[in-house]
């Protein structure tokens, strides 16, 4: 991957942290951490290696919690629809948070213009078809939208709400993410030095060219510019945005430790959860279909729903099943930032096979 302007922010997005903060207050990041590193590190290791992220979120948790409870008129807005569950689409007030649009003053035609922007986002990104034009000018087309999509008859309210109410929704949101950035930069000196270590390798631009190769997941191809903000809370995730479409600018808000060495490592020869774990990704008729179908070719995501006769959103959920391992990957169109079709990881795939054969053989490594 090539990157052309490369810009790194030295200091957290106080927005985004907050907002990630309650967001992931179950603790599951950490528990999924704790299963897949447990067969390359021993219990103490895993404890030290999440003992400063768990402490600084415990800190901000137990003050910012109570601090929402007195916004009741925001808080459903803190719930995650099944898209967002399963990380087909990214929760709003992330998006927004990413922006830096939440703890500043806005005039109603500026909040117009972004609450539009990022429902109408939110769309294209359950949207995943070769026809992905969705644009929202007003009520009307948010709600004939959300007529087709599957999600809950709450969620679907919510967010007509979030539109019809946004005037009102705003101001308070800023000035509660106002009050809890307060509570991060309290405990920040928790993480800091973490941050600091990060942002100094993320300085960089060929460790992250590097790491955009060696992910394999996602291919970007050329970028003219990009925008890295380091992430506490999302400490093991990568979220891309695009500004500007047409001239191919992101924002990549990127974990404090994706760039560690060992963050990429995986070896189906040596980690038994590793290739557990590809293997009951494959373990599924859909998934072994969908598997056959993009072997040698490239995909849209309503593309395989047509021939296998699902929804989008089903075959959005297997696909997310195979991206976390690694077995697919996901390209982006050269001419259009909002379409993605999908294709076979060849070199994951053959180390899998690999691994399998070596299961029945003699000789085993130590």
């Amino acid at each position: 991957m090539e990157i052309g302007e490369y810009r790194i922010y030295s200091e957290p997005n106080w927005e985004y942290e907050l907002i990630e903060s309650i967001l992931e207050k179950d603790g599951k990041r950490e528990e999924d951490t704790l299963k897949t590193r447990k067969f390359v590190m021993s219990e103490k290791e895993i404890e030290e290696f999440l003992f400063n992220i768990k402490e600084f979120k415990q800190k901000v948790l137990a003050q910012v919690l109570p601090l929402l409870d007195e916004y009741q008129d925001i808080k459903p807005y803190f719930s995650k629809s099944l898209a967002e569950e399963d990380n087909r689409a990214r929760h709003i007030l992330s998006s927004l948070a990413s922006r830096k649009v939440l703890a500043i003053e806005h005039t109603t035609e500026e909040i117009d213009k972004i609450v539009l922007d990022v429902l109408e986002n939110w769309a294209k990104s359950i949207n995943e078809s070769e026809q992905n034009d969705k644009h929202f000018e007003g009520l009307q087309d948010i709600i004939s939208f959300l007529k087709n999509v599957e999600e809950e008859d709450s969620v679907k309210f919510r967010l007509i709400m979030f539109f019809t109410e946004r005037y009102t929704i705003f101001p308070r949101l800023q000035e509660f993410v106002i009050k809890g950035i307060q509570i991060l930069q309290e405990h920040f000196h928790i993480i800091q030095e973490d941050f600091e270590k990060a942002v100094i390798t993320l300085q960089d631009k060929r460790n992250m060219e590097d790491y955009f190769d060696r992910l394999e997941v996602i291919k970007l191809g050329a970028v003219n510019g990009i925008a890295v903000q380091p992430c506490i809370i999302a400490y093991n995730q990568l979220s891309i945005d695009w500004v500007l479409e047409e001239s191919r600018d992101i924002i990549a808000d990127t974990g404090i430790y994706m760039l560690l060495p060992d963050a990429l490592e995986s070896d189906y020869f040596r980690n038994d959860a590793e290739l557990t774990g590809a293997l009951k990704a494959l373990g599924d008729a859909t998934r072994i279909k969908i598997v056959h179908m993009l072997s040698g070719k490239k995909m849209y995501i309503q593309e395989m729903a047509e021939i296998l006769e699902l929804t989008p959103a089903t075959v959005s959920h297997h696909m997310n099943v195979l991206l976390q391992e690694r077995l697919v990957s996901i390209t982006v169109d050269s001419t259009n930032a909002k379409k993605v079709f999908y294709e076979i990881n060849t070199s994951r795939t053959k180390a899998l096979g690999d691994a399998v054969k070596l299961l029945g053989a003699t000789d085993t490594l130590d």
